[in-house]
């Protein structure tokens, strides 16, 4: 069973599998990719947030970073841009903020996801990609 955490202070203490809830941007302002992420915001009650998508990210069983996307979040171009062939491409290297890997409880060394191509898995209400 997941639970399902909101706000900083209640995710410092995840445990593995226990998905921190996230604001997802792929590209924007001061962004130099054109496919994959730009930013990984936990969202702030106090602070107008603007986002491509919502979802979770966690350590999964294996302990690889798991990220979830909400469906109803994300519009339909951006999700061609973005998944167009079934995949979710890195361009570059993605290094998470200080914040996620206090709230995923993970070291430096595990902090960047590297460039690549990532499979995209589909559920009824997610796409589910693992790094």
């Amino acid at each position: 069973m997941l639970l399902f955490l909101f706000g900083f202070s209640k995710s410092t203490y995840t445990e593995e599998g226990n998905p921190i809830e996230i604001n997802i941007n792929f590209n924007g302002k001061g962004c130099t990719v054109g496919r994959g992420t730009c930013k990984f915001d936990l969202p702030n009650e106090n602070a107008r947030s603007t986002y491509d998508a919502k979802g979770n990210i966690y350590l999964n069983e294996q302990g690889k970073i798991t990220l979830e996307i909400n469906k109803a979040t994300i519009s339909v171009a951006k999700f061609q841009e973005q998944f167009f062939d079934g995949k979710f491409v890195l361009e570059d290297d993605f290094k998470l903020s200080n914040e996620l890997m206090t709230a995923l409880n993970i070291r430096e060394e595990k902090s960047t996801l590297r460039k690549g191509n990532y499979a995209l898995t589909e559920t009824n209400d997610k796409y589910v990609i693992t790094f």
